[in-house]
């Protein structure tokens, strides 16, 4: 059977929205996985309430950064401290169906040639209840992109140009992780986007049309705050892949004007 490592990158967490992330994931009916959360330094006592609610969870692995770090160097300890055969992903306000472990590990265990698999999402409200209609437009463009059709650099690139891979939602073979060599930590604010097409480069990837993450959407979420070094990330990743991809400046120039703008206006606040 095969073994999940979950990643849970946590600040400030809301303890209501941590709880309910939580036992979504101690209520799979997969059994097989262990949940490593990783506070990045919370300059509260978000850690010592984190470390003693899940103190009694044998499957629960607690750590806090020395310093605040950002969640990308916070998944990368984490998955450093698994050795789950597949790495998955959870955000701090979000939570998943409860048969989201099964159907991965069925659809890994019936195509093994793939070491890279995302699924749609629904969105919530701040009280968990599904906000009707909020993700069929990014779900569509999810189930357009022919994955066994479009492999390597060519996905890679399909995926930049129409990115809708959501990181809570992806599942990741952990040799295929290692051989990327995880996060690229530099790139705050574009971090998720340059691992999902680094992996799309090299490895098979599949979509499972199936709404198996609940997203939450609310006002306290760091995400939606927009600053000047989660937009310098930005752009850090825009050239980082005009590197590699020079067939796709012209893609990116609209999303290079875009953080722009952003970036003259943002606060310096984390």
């Amino acid at each position: 059977m095969i073994n999940f490592d979950i990643l849970l990158p946590v600040y400030r967490p809301v303890p209501g929205y941590l709880d309910r992330a939580v036992k979504s994931i101690t209520d799979q009916s997969y059994g097989k996985w262990r949940l490593y959360i990783v506070d990045d330094n919370s300059p509260d006592d978000s850690y010592k309430w984190i470390k003693s609610r899940f103190a009694d969870y044998p499957k629960i692995y607690t750590e806090s950064l020395a310093k605040n770090r950002r969640a990308a160097v916070a998944r990368n300890l984490g998955a450093a401290r698994g050795r789950g055969a597949v790495i998955t992903f959870i955000d701090q306000d979000d939570f998943w169906h409860r048969n989201k472990l099964r159907i991965y590990a069925q659809f890994f265990s019936c195509q093994p040639e793939i070491q890279v698999v995302h699924s749609d999402i629904e969105w919530v409200d701040a009280k968990g209840e599904k906000i009707p209609g909020k993700a069929e437009q990014e779900n569509a463009i999810r189930r357009k992109i022919p994955y066994s059709e479009y492999k390597g650099r060519r996905l890679a690139k399909e995926l930049f140009r129409y990115y809708s891979v959501r990181i809570g939602t992806l599942a990741v073979q952990r040799r295929a992780w290692e051989k990327v060599k995880g996060y690229d930590s530099k790139l705050f604010g574009g971090e998720d986007q340059d691992l999902v097409l680094r992996l799309a480069a090299r490895f098979k990837m599949a979509h499972i049309p199936r709404g198996l993450t609940f997203r939450r959407h609310h006002d306290q979420q760091v995400t939606r705050q927009y600053h000047k070094r989660r937009e310098w990330g930005k752009l850090r990743f825009y050239l980082k892949t005009i590197l590699k991809f020079p067939e796709l400046w012209k893609s990116a120039l609209g999303k290079i004007g875009s953080s722009l703008k952003r970036f003259l206006i943002a606060n310096d606040s984390k």
